[in-house]
């Protein structure tokens, strides 16, 4: 987050659409978080493809990890790449998978502001924790991403 991608008039598209979604709502009453989802079809146009009054599976990245923990310039010089359960990545405990990250170097490090953020609790039925890479670029997240994976691939 947010979409590197996009370009000038996809974005443009994206938050007049949001804007427009959100004025609607607010005059019909609703005041509260809102969530909306769209998708960039193969020609290039925003379509927006519902919304959620409520807290959505990643309301905690922007509003926690983006806003609290990264803080002023998340969205403009760092962005955050979300890794739910990567397939056969496995550590045995949330102590393992932090020690793992710190003695690699990948942890967060907040001077910084790049690096591993564990997202949730370890979970033993998947043997492992969620992740956030905080970094400059998507390549960099995703590179960083890779060297991580080592850490957790038996």
């Amino acid at each position: 987050m947010p979409a590197p991608d996009l370009t000038a008039r996809q974005l443009g598209a994206l938050l007049d659409g949001g804007q427009r979604i959100s004025a609607g709502l607010r005059a019909v009453g609703y005041r509260g978080i809102l969530s909306a989802d769209a998708v960039v079809t193969p020609e290039g146009d925003v379509l927006f493809t519902e919304y959620n009054g409520r807290a959505t599976g990643s309301t905690h990245i922007y509003e926690i990890v983006g806003k609290r923990v990264v803080g002023p310039g998340f969205g403009t010089d760092r962005i955050l790449l979300e890794r739910v359960w990567p397939k056969h990545w496995q550590v045995p405990s949330f102590t393992a998978a932090l020690t793992r990250l710190r003695d690699s170097g990948h942890a967060y490090d907040p001077e910084t502001r790049r690096g591993a953020i564990i997202l949730a609790a370890y979970h033993p039925g998947r043997k492992g924790v969620m992740l956030c890479f905080a970094d400059d670029t998507v390549e960099a997240a995703l590179h960083r991403e890779e060297l991580v994976a080592r850490l957790f691939t038996p």
